[in-house]
């Protein structure tokens, strides 16, 4: 995973606007309209690349001072892979326990 912008700048950013509204979470989102099912199928497809993708997107948000992630991929119901129903399951599994050690205390 690949933030826009520098990773300091996205910290930099998200201290100061927690430091106006101390109850403010902050996510990344990743995915949406402009990936198209076959990019999110090929990230799903094997253990691997679940557990490669879940640790890039933990170290980004921690190293962001960010507090989770938005998934938001789309597949096609009628024309989906064995793999996606099942693959965005595990992929669910996989992230919960690559960022629980990284869980903000807030």
């Amino acid at each position: 995973m690949e933030f826009l912008y520098p990773v300091a700048d996205v910290r930099r950013v998200t201290r100061e606007l927690r430091r106006r509204n101390s109850d403010l979470q902050v996510l990344a989102s990743v995915g949406g309209l402009r990936v198209p099912a076959e990019t999110a199928e090929a990230l799903v497809k094997s253990a691997d690349r679940r557990a490669a993708f879940a640790s890039s997107v933990a170290r980004n948000i921690r190293d962001a001072d960010l507090n989770g992630i938005e998934l938001d991929f789309r597949l096609e119901a009628r024309r989906g892979s064995k793999y996606s129903k099942g693959g965005l399951v595990s992929l669910a599994k996989v992230w919960a326990l690559t960022i629980k050690p990284f869980a903000p205390t807030f």
